[in-house]
């Protein structure tokens, strides 16, 4: 009974931080299919000092980090390079950050913006991995 509660509650938050979120238009257009790698921990940065130290925009893939593009995971889950599906956007794993560790996905959401990241807060959602057709 009580892992039915808390998933309940897991539910309720996800779903009320998820309509939060902007919809950005993906700029693939390609023939996909989805496969779940499972529940991720959604946070969520900006270009700032405090949650890149550099505040270059640079990703760890040495692109400039792009809002509705890039995510931060840990590269042992999903390697940089890897496509993900996430509420209806696909995003590009280009950045590891810091603290991105397992199950969990940090959004690049635009330069200096840093009450809007934290505005967006911390919610749970299923992740899908991207196989492109040929």
């Amino acid at each position: 009974m009580e892992k039915i509660f808390i998933f309940l509650i897991v539910i309720t938050i996800s779903v009320s931080n998820v309509d939060m979120l902007e919809h950005v238009e993906t700029p693939y257009q390609g023939e996909y299919e989805k496969v779940s790698v499972g529940y991720f921990r959604i946070v969520h940065y900006c270009r700032c000092v405090r949650c890149t130290n550099s505040g270059n925009g640079i990703t760890a893939t040495g692109v400039e980090a792009t809002e509705g593009v890039t995510v931060a995971a840990d590269w042992n889950v999903l390697p940089p390079g890897t496509r993900i599906y996430l509420n209806g956007n696909i995003y590009t794993v280009q950045d590891r950050g810091g603290g991105v560790r397992g199950n969990m996905i940090d959004r690049y959401i635009g330069n200096f913006d840093h009450q809007r990241a934290l505005r967006y807060g911390v919610f749970y959602a299923e992740v899908f991995k991207i196989i492109e057709f040929e």
